[in-house]
């Protein structure tokens, strides 16, 4: 019972038909196990390098990271399917198979052993993010600097003119403000009217007035007092940036690693290490090996009666359908 099930769940990865399957001999049966259980290793092992890439680089959360690997897996099956089903006679599958095998090796090792050496490689990604972060310190000090004097100059000013009116202030808080009013005034009785040349016998009367104010200097002050702790503030905001400005760079550059920064590490650690070199061959011939591993079970394995009787079945149709032709073309033939 649980043969049938494993049987059919193979046939099922791998595509050839259950129900002629259970027509066939043990040895077919026994090569479908065998590609069922090449189809699970390779599918397991690029499950998890799509897991681990996933969540190492793609930052995303475990299921997302889940879903990635199980697609790539997916991915990985089908195109074993193409293989097992394919005419093992014919050699640009296998050709186009081998190079894929060769290329998805490199790049399984790679992962691989960045997760393998990833304490290796948070050493050496600390001491390349501390010199970056040394050059990129030492050109925005530079420029937090050269704002910084600009300001201070600006205090300066600012303060100068703050010093001019507190001066001012000083020697006259008040100023008078001359007002003048026009009033009209009764016109003596004594006085020739006409001569005045006066309506409603009002003599217009002109009157200066003088009052004292505070002096509007003091909102200038207060303007200018605002603008230098505003300046002040600027100046020291600048200064606490100063004093933060390496750890944030290097808190910086460290979050915004990624894959290809790891990547380049990693080649610098196999160019550097002779063993590190000889681990990553080691994985890339292991993976090559798994990657490999359907394509010489289905190219170099002794064919069993299922694949016979497969080949058996394409020559037959085929045949069926050139003598149906020829026998079409001979009644057209005959008919003309």
């Amino acid at each position: 019972m649980i043969e049938n099930r494993i049987l059919k769940f193979g046939c099922f990865l791998t595509g050839f038909n259950y129900q002629l399957l259970n027509t066939c001999s043990e040895a077919a049966k026994g090569k479908i196990k065998q590609y069922l259980a090449g189809l699970f290793i390779i599918s397991i092992l690029w499950f998890l390098v799509g897991f681990s890439f996933a969540h190492r680089y793609l930052d995303v959360s475990t299921f997302a990271s889940i879903a990635t690997a199980c697609i790539l897996a997916f991915i990985v099956i089908q195109i074993e399917r193409q293989i097992i089903l394919a005419n093992s006679s014919n050699r640009a599958v296998v050709g186009f198979r081998v190079t894929l095998a060769i290329v998805m090796s490199i790049i399984g090792s790679l992962i691989l052993d960045q997760i393998i050496y990833s304490d290796d490689l948070d050493k050496r990604k600390t001491m390349i993010v501390g010199e970056e972060a040394t050059k990129i310190t030492t050109s925005q000090s530079k420029q937090l600097e050269n704002r910084k004097n600009e300001l201070e100059i600006q205090l300066q000013e600012q303060k100068s003119k703050e010093q001019v009116l507190t001066d001012e202030l000083n020697k006259n808080p008040l100023i008078n403000v001359i007002s003048e009013s026009t009033t009209r005034k009764q016109i003596p009785k004594d006085i020739d009217k006409e001569q005045l040349n006066i309506d409603l016998n009002l003599l217009p009367v002109t009157q200066t007035n003088r009052t004292q104010i505070t002096n509007p200097a003091f909102e200038d002050k207060k303007r200018i007092s605002q603008q230098i702790v505003l300046l002040n503030n600027m100046i020291s905001k600048i200064e606490d940036e100063k004093i933060n400005l390496y750890e944030n760079i290097k808190k910086e550059l460290e979050e915004n690693r990624g894959f290809l920064d790891e990547l380049s590490l990693m080649i610098g650690i196999l160019r550097d290490s002779r063993i590190a070199l000889i681990v990553y061959i080691l994985v890339f011939i292991f993976l090559l090996s798994l990657e490999l591993l359907v394509v010489f079970t289905k190219v170099y394995g002794q064919k069993t009666d299922l694949e016979k009787l497969l080949e058996y079945q394409i020559y037959t149709r085929i045949h069926t359908i050139n003598n149906m032709t020829k026998e079409l073309d001979q009644s057209i033939q005959s008919q003309k």
